[in-house]
C-alpha cells in the first residue's frame, strides 16, 4: 500500500490530508496541534493511515521556515526512518484554496485545503 500524507507546517498547527492507494481518493485529515504531544499525533496517523510516503510544504524563498521544516523532517525521520519524504513548494495552493473556502475568513477549513491542493499537485507531477 502506497499511502501519502501532506503537510502543511506552521508554528501552532500541521494541517494534513492523505491519499488512499486504493480508493485513489485525497482526504482531509484536519490540523494537529504543534506542541509536545504532536509526533504522538504524527505517529498515529502515519500507522492508522498506513503512510509510506509524506510531502512536505517547503517555502523557497523563507530561510526560518525551512530550518524549521528541516528540523522537523529529522524528527519524523526519527519516528519512522523508512518514511519518502518530499519537499514541495506550495507557491499558489493558499491562493487556490482560499478561492474553494471563500465563505471563510482564514479558517482551519482553507488551511486543511492547502493540504489537500499540495497533495493533489504532487500527484500530478508522477
Amino acid at each position: 500500500m502506497w499511502n501519502i500524507l501532506a503537510i502543511d507546517r506552521w508554528t501552532k498547527y500541521l494541517w494534513t490530508a492523505y491519499r488512499n492507494e486504493r480508493s485513489q481518493s485525497i482526504n482531509p485529515i484536519g490540523s494537529l496541534y504543534n506542541d509536545e504531544s504532536l509526533f504522538f499525533a504524527v505517529g498515529d496517523v502515519l500507522q492508522r493511515y498506513f503512510i509510506t510516503t509524506v510531502i512536505i510544504w517547503y517555502p523557497k524563498q523563507q530561510k526560518a521556515l525551512q530550518e524549521s521544516i528541516d528540523t522537523f523532517i529529522e524528527q519524523l525521520l526519527f519516528i519512522e526512518n523508512t518514511l519518502d519524504i518530499k519537499k514541495v513548494d506550495e507557491e499558489y495552493s493558499s491562493v487556490i484554496a482560499a478561492s474553494i473556502a471563500w465563505k471563510f475568513k482564514k479558517s482551519p477549513e482553507e488551511d486543511t485545503i492547502v493540504a489537500m491542493k499540495l497533495l493533489e499537485e504532487y500527484l500530478e507531477t508522477l
